[in-house]
Parts: structure tokens; C-alpha cells; sequence
């Protein structure tokens, strides 16, 4: 079998109203416009022409920096009541501003069925409320939760996600995050602490994990740091699964988490270790690029089977992919 007779489904990707949107919240130097492809204006000639037949595309809403923004702009008379007061609009702001992304991506993705909706899940919620939002989503057709521990300083392990995993199990929605050295930094508790914490390591998800049996949870980046912790806990539980976003360390090929990441040579035996059936390809586009880490999945000595199982079949079982 040629590598051109393969169905892709690239289970990791990022999307954007339009162009101007894309580039306003990727301004990568030297991308030109053509070559942006990462927002519904553009994005069906692009998976046409690069041979995928779907995306999951995962809701990524910058918190972080709106939260920045918008704090900036309070008057530096306030203080006391009236600071609390307009920091828990900007709140509540953020949190309405998040569901109204939601509520896009997921009429998009009934408009389009190439286009499999993950909605974005953050603190900025109630426990009550987060569990609300995904029975929403997932009546509009949303199949996916997403979590970006690292950029949002949350732990999946915090209890006050629970009634959310309980939620996405009942309802068999895949509950996919992030999972790496992103947002390495001191915990928020201890801010003198001179330890650094990562909140998303695999480990944490161990009691996510012993607690919901038949959540299916997605670690994304499979080969980034930590990748050792997602192989022990790979054969511990049957309800998890990767992504191999972010590639493998290699020459000409920078992965997620560069030099902490697995290395290309030791990538086929550590994932038949974890278990080839529990793979996803991904490319965290638009970020960046799907070909070079197609050509770096190409390069792996994986048999026919174990292709298909990664490009599409095991997509499709994880996120109803039809």
C-alpha cells in the first residue's frame, strides 16, 4: 500500500473564524496568508489538498490573555470592593465569552460534518456549570472536551472537575488534554516556592482515571515530556489514549518539549508498548504544519495495520468519527 492510500484523520487541530482571526491570534513571522489554513475560510481546500478526510478540532481559548487585557483597561482608582467587584465581571465575562466559542465551533461543525467539534473546559466555570456546559455541547454534536492544564494553571485532578468527567462519561464524550511541560512554573499556592510544578503531567490523571472507568481520556503529544508516565499508566488503564501531536525528537525535527521528548529511533517500540491501538495522529495545526510530521509518520517502521490504526481507525472509535 502507497502512503497515498491511507485515510487521515488529524485528530489535534486549532480553529479560527477566518483568516484575520488566525493571524491576529498566531502571528507567526514569515507564515504568508496563503498558507494559512487553520479557519473555516480556508480550511476545506487545505485538507482536500494535504488527503484528510476530518479534523477534531479542539477548542483553544486564550484566557490567559484576555484576562490581561482586560485587566489593564480597570481605572487605577480602583481598589478594595469596587477592584473585586470589576475583577469578577472580567470573570464572568471570560466564562460567557468561552461558551460563546463554544456554541461556534459546534454550529460549524454541524455545517461542516468533516469537522469534529472538542469544546473548551475551564475553571472559569462552577463544578455545576462546567458539567452544564458539556450536556449543552454535546447536544449541539460536540464529541470532545478539551484541557489545556498547562496554560490555564488548573489540575485535572482537582475535584471540582469531577461532576464534568462524570458528565462525559454518562454521555460518551472523549475528554482530550494536554499534557507536557507546557506552563511549567511554581505552584499558584506557593508562589515562593522555589519547586516548580507541571500541571499537566500524566500522573495526575491517575485518579481521573481509577475514579471514571469508562471515560475516554486523550493525552495529547504522546512523545513530549513525561512520555515515560503515559506508557506506565497506558498499561494500567484500558480507557486511555494519545495523540502523537508534537512528533519525535529527530534530526531536522523539533518535537514538543524538545530535547525531553522520545526520540524518533525508540518511537514504533514505545508506542507498540503503550499500544499502537491507543494512537491518534495530530498535527497542533495551525500552529504548525501537517507535512512535516506526516513525512516523519511515514519514516517510522510501522506495518500497514499499524498505519491505518493510527491515521483514522482508532479516531474514529474514540471520537465517533463517522
Amino acid at each position: 500500500m502507497t502512503t497515498d492510500q491511507f485515510q487521515i484523520i488529524d485528530a489535534h487541530v486549532h480553529l479560527y473564524r477566518d483568516t484575520a482571526t488566525e493571524k491576529q491570534a498566531l502571528p507567526i513571522r514569515g507564515r504568508r496568508d496563503r498558507d494559512r489554513w487553520g479557519n473555516l475560510e480556508r480550511l476545506i481546500p487545505y485538507l482536500d489538498r494535504e488527503g484528510i478526510s476530518h479534523v477534531v478540532a479542539l477548542n483553544l481559548f486564550p484566557t490567559g490573555l484576555l484576562r490581561r487585557l482586560m485587566t489593564a483597561k480597570l481605572p487605577n482608582s480602583l481598589s478594595g470592593d469596587a477592584l473585586a467587584n470589576a475583577q469578577l465581571r472580567i470573570e464572568q465575562d471570560l466564562a460567557d465569552r468561552m461558551r460563546q466559542q463554544n456554541e461556534w465551533l459546534c454550529r460549524a461543525a454541524q455545517a461542516e460534518p468533516r469537522i469534529v467539534a472538542g469544546v473548551g473546559i475551564q475553571k472559569l466555570l462552577s463544578p455545576s456549570e462546567m458539567a452544564d456546559e458539556v450536556r449543552l455541547r454535546a447536544s449541539q454534536g460536540a464529541r470532545g472536551v478539551k484541557l489545556i492544564p498547562g496554560w490555564y494553571h488548573e489540575f485535572p485532578n482537582d475535584r471540582a472537575f469531577w461532576p464534568m468527567y462524570e458528565a462525559c462519561q454518562e454521555l460518551g464524550i472523549t475528554v482530550t488534554s494536554d499534557t507536557g511541560a507546557l506552563g511549567l512554573g511554581r505552584h499558584m499556592s506557593h508562589p515562593d516556592d522555589d519547586n516548580t510544578i507541571c500541571y499537566g503531567e500524566p500522573i495526575l490523571f491517575d485518579d481521573v482515571l481509577e475514579a471514571f472507568p469508562r471515560l475516554k481520556l486523550v493525552m495529547c503529544h504522546f512523545g513530549s515530556a513525561f512520555w515515560d508516565q503515559r506508557v506506565a499508566l497506558a498499561q494500567r488503564f484500558e480507557n486511555l489514549y494519545f495523540d502523537i501531536s508534537g512528533g519525535f525528537q529527530a534530526r531536522g525535527f523539533t518535537a514538543r518539549d524538545g530535547d525531553r521528548a522520545l526520540g524518533e529511533a525508540d518511537a514504533v517500540r514505545v508506542m507498540r508498548t503503550a499500544g499502537i491501538d491507543r494512537m491518534m495522529f495530530g498535527s497542533d495545526g495551525p500552529h504548525v504544519m501537517v507535512q512535516p510530521a506526516l513525512e516523519q509518520f511515514f519514516r517510522l517502521d510501522l506495518s500497514d495495520e499499524e498505519r491505518r490504526m493510527i491515521l483514522s481507525e482508532t479516531a474514529r472509535r474514540v471520537y465517533g468519527v463517522p
